[in-house]
């Protein structure tokens, strides 16, 4: 057989095809190692993806949580006739203001085993956050003057910590308000 032969071309096809059975080791092993890689990729992509997902739904607890907080409690101090606690230039954990409603008044806001909390008038507490998000600090500084009515900076940290997924999360909120 010559390659540069007339039936060069018939006679390497009568070769390769006539010793061809099945599939050889070598073919096998690269086809496992090249599955292999691409089953890993898939897997580390989904396992990152997972991640990402409770990731940012950590996030989107505690900011949702915390801005609605925030905005209650700001929009509670505007519409306050007066602020009782803390007094000027002090600061306290616990927010007193008084309320046009009589039902309402006083209106205390507070923390208690991790989670921010409203007392209207003789009403039982009711809760601002739920048990997804963790309120570690709260503080209230009036820095007002006595002729004012008060001005009040409002400070919180939630968090957000599931063991089970290892996510956290954590944010410092800040607000100021002043009743009108």
């Amino acid at each position: 057989m010559t390659l540069c032969g007339k039936n060069s071309y018939k006679d390497m096809m009568k070769i390769f095809c006539h010793n061809k059975k099945g599939i050889s080791l070598i073919e096998l092993l690269i086809y496992i190692a090249i599955m292999g890689i691409l089953l890993t990729s898939i897997v580390s992509f989904i396992t990152v993806n997972e991640n990402m997902k409770k990731r940012n739904q950590a996030i989107s607890e505690v900011e949702i949580q915390g801005w609605e907080a925030m905005r209650f409690i700001t929009k509670s101090i505007k519409n306050a006739q007066s602020i009782t606690g803390p007094i000027f230039g002090e600061n306290s954990a616990v927010l007193t203001l008084v309320v046009d409603d009589v039902t309402k008044s006083p209106t205390i806001f507070d923390l208690n085993a991790g989670a921010l909390r409203i007392k209207e008038g003789l009403s039982d507490p009711v809760t601002l956050t739920d048990s997804r998000m963790i309120v570690d600090t709260l503080s209230f500084t009036n820095f007002g003057s006595s002729t004012t009515k008060g001005s009040i900076k409002i400070q919180f940290n939630g968090s957000y910590f599931d063991t089970s997924e290892n996510t956290d999360y954590q944010k410092t909120f800040y607000g100021t308000a002043t009743p009108r």
